[in-house]
């Protein structure tokens, strides 16, 4: 963040607990993706251990082994590699789940409540995640005691960190509290992203019409798709293991199958009802459950007395095919960013709606567009708030205007982000400025489009 602190020096619209992680872990080489990327790669690693110590709770040591491969490969897994909060969030409340859900007394509760707390605090989806631990907490009676811990930790956890934030942030942290939650409650995310012209026309392709519609579509688009761009194998695997632990539950999951439904269920009621509007990269916290039932189902066939080596080569097959598709993913989905061009010269500024062209090309962002989605235009996150906080933050095309007439030196680098942004009278403005300042961006390619023509994505 270069000294900067989020809601003073630019406007963010979370949580600021993921920034101030990513600094510090990529301090030592800040101007590299590599340790941005190696965060999340590691937090998954770890994610991943805790994911493994529950499945050994609930499964034999094969299937546990079942369940550990189908988390780390699946296709939704790619999210969890890239420079985003979800990550961190799922080791947080992963670990806060092994420590609350799975473990007693009033150490563990203690530690798992401030877990889930800061995964929170690093992306707010996890908010669902929390619940169903909490909720299945104390749904136990005989963990009343540890529940009571917990919520005392939980609540003083959340209080002192909203008083450091917003004692760093000058109260504006207070403020993004009542822009967000007052976005909620409007249920304005979606009308918002109307607004933009691409989303606009996707949604029309789609036949969508509401919030409701277009989160469904999101979550059939993102997990029942087949092969490797879906998740499909591991969403039925996990429907057969959530039927077969309801009708027939091994005892290590008679007091847990609660916990574990909850860990799916409730993240999907407030992905479809709740958050408007949802992004497949949304959907990694479901990991953990579905990973925990599907290697449910692949114990069913690991230990099935008839025609036993038959059923284990099924199993082993369902195992591979999942494996296959999540590497299948993972590669199709490689850019190639060295068909990004540099910055000429070191502090060169481009103007570009897309943050990370920024970032990789070494250039910095000019006219004040770090996000640009919720600071440019009338349909941005901060127009919906007259708060003094965030109108100084906030950026209208004359803005940007005057902004490049001011500075020449500027280069106009707008990568794919463009449809959402560039009008006709935004893209006139542009031209007048001379082709001189272009930078011209070529399509950055990975492996499923690599056989389509490289073309310009600035127009």
């Amino acid at each position: 963040m270069a000294g900067r602190r989020p809601y003073v020096d630019f406007f963010y619209h979370q949580t600021p607990l993921y920034l101030y992680t990513l600094a510090g872990f990529a301090a030592p080489a800040p101007d590299s993706l590599v340790p941005y990327r190696l965060l999340s790669l590691l937090a998954t690693a770890v994610t991943g251990l805790f994911v493994y110590a529950m499945a050994r709770r609930l499964l034999a040591p094969v299937p546990a082994v079942f369940a550990l491969l189908l988390f780390y490969t699946a296709p939704l897994q790619y999210y969890d590699m890239l420079a985003l909060p979800n990550a961190v969030m799922l080791c947080l409340a992963t670990a806060g789940t092994w420590f609350l859900g799975f473990r007693r007394g009033a150490s563990s509760a203690a530690l798992g409540a401030a877990l889930l707390v800061l995964a929170i605090l690093e992306k707010p989806i996890a908010l669902p995640l929390a619940a169903a631990v909490g909720i299945a907490t104390i749904a136990d009676r005989t963990r009343w005691h540890d529940a009571l811990w917990a919520a005392v930790v939980a609540m003083s956890t959340g209080l002192c960190a909203w008083l450091l934030f917003d004692r760093m942030s000058g109260g504006a942290f207070t403020e993004l509290l009542r822009l967000q939650t007052g976005r909620f409650a409007s249920k304005s995310g979606f009308e918002l992203m109307l607004g933009y012209p691409a989303f606009q026309q996707h949604v029309r392709e789609a036949g969508l019409h509401s919030a409701l519609g277009w989160n469904l579509h999101e979550h059939a688009r993102s997990l029942l798709l087949p092969g490797p761009f879906g998740n499909l194998h591991l969403v039925l695997l996990a429907a057969f293991g959530q039927i077969h632990v309801a009708r027939r539950p091994a005892p290590a999951w008679v007091g847990r199958r609660f916990l574990i439904t909850a860990l799916w269920a409730l993240p999907f009621l407030f992905s479809v009802f709740v958050w408007e509007p949802v992004w497949d990269h949304y959907f990694v916290q479901y990991l953990p459950a579905l990973v925990l039932l599907g290697g449910a189902a692949l114990q069913v066939l690991w230990e099935t007395p008839r025609l036993p080596w038959l059923a284990r080569a099924a199993a082993i097959t369902l195992l591979a095919l999942g494996v296959a598709a999540g590497v299948s993913h993972f590669e199709a989905r490689t850019a190639d960013y060295t068909l990004v061009p540099h910055a000429q010269s070191p502090g060169e500024r481009w103007l570009t709606f897309d943050p990370f062209l920024a970032f990789v090309s070494g250039a910095e962002s000019a006219c004040g567009l770090i996000d640009p989605f919720n600071v440019y235009g009338e349909h941005s996150l901060i127009a919906l708030s007259d708060a003094a906080p965030w109108q100084r933050f906030r950026v209208d095309r004359g803005d940007l205007v005057r902004c490049l007439e001011a500075d020449p030196s500027i280069r106009i680098a707008v990568g794919s982000e463009r449809r959402f942004f560039v009008d006709p009278d935004l893209q006139k403005s542009l031209d007048d400025l001379g082709p001189q300042r272009v930078v011209r961006i070529p399509l950055i390619l990975n492996n499923q489009n690599r056989h389509f023509q490289r073309r310009s994505l600035l127009r």
